[in-house]
This record gives structure tokens, C-alpha cells and sequence, in this order.
């Protein structure tokens, strides 16, 4: 479904936006292990299996079928980033852009319990 780990990260980081904190934050903790995965193919297997989990919370994607709905997802999310790294730049710093902001308060919120999680232990 992914060509690779990057790929999937990405449509993920998306997809998260929607997701409450506390699934964006079991996500983060699942980006976190799979850092520690040398082969892409089991970074993939590792993310997909955490979100299954998540989809179990998610009324379209119990009536899709999880993977056709994360396929579905995954071509959208994928023509909206083609369309935004072309038009908006490089950078999620660019405060007027809403799918900057997005990715970035995702992104915060991920961090947040990954950092929480390592201050732990």
C-alpha cells in the first residue's frame, strides 16, 4: 500500500490531525518504536498494527474495511501533499498555510508523549 516508511509517516501525521490527542499520542509512542526497527517493511507492519487499533474507534473505517479505508485515505492525503509541496514550500514553519499548522500541532502533540514517555523511564 506505502512504497515505504516515509511514506506512510506522512499520510499518517495527516490523518492524526482528526484522531483525539489520546490516539494521536499512541501513534507518536508507535512512530517512536518503530524508529528502533531497521527494516522498512516491519516500520510499516509495526505503524499499521497500531493503527488498526485506533480504527476500531472510527465508524467509517469499521464500514470500509480497514485497509480500504486507510488506502482511501492514503490517495487523498497523497494528491493533497503533492499539491501542497508544490505550492506552499518546504518548510512547516509557514504560519498562513492550514495544512502547516496541521502537521505541526500534530507533530507537537506526538512529541509531547514521546517525551513524556523517555522522562518516565
Amino acid at each position: 500500500m506505502f512504497k515505504d516508511f516515509n511514506e506512510m509517516l506522512r499520510v499518517v501525521i495527516i490523518l492524526c490531525k482528526d484522531l483525539p490527542i489520546s490516539h494521536q499520542k499512541k501513534i507518536g509512542l508507535a512512530i517512536n518504536a518503530c524508529h528502533s526497527i531497521v527494516d522498512d517493511k516491519d516500520k510499516r507492519f509495526r505503524l499499521y498494527s497500531s493503527l488498526k487499533h485506533i480504527f476500531w474507534y472510527n465508524k467509517k473505517a469499521i464500514e470500509e474495511g480497514f485497509s480500504n479505508y486507510l488506502s482511501n485515505q492514503r490517495n487523498e492525503i497523497l494528491k493533497m501533499l503533492e499539491y501542497h509541496d508544490v505550492n506552499c514550500g518546504i518548510s512547516i514553519e509557514y504560519q498562513n498555510c492550514s495544512i502547516c499548522s496541521d502537521i505541526k500541532q500534530t507533530l507537537d502533540n506526538i512529541h509531547e508523549e514521546i517525551y513524556y514517555e523517555r522522562e518516565k523511564s
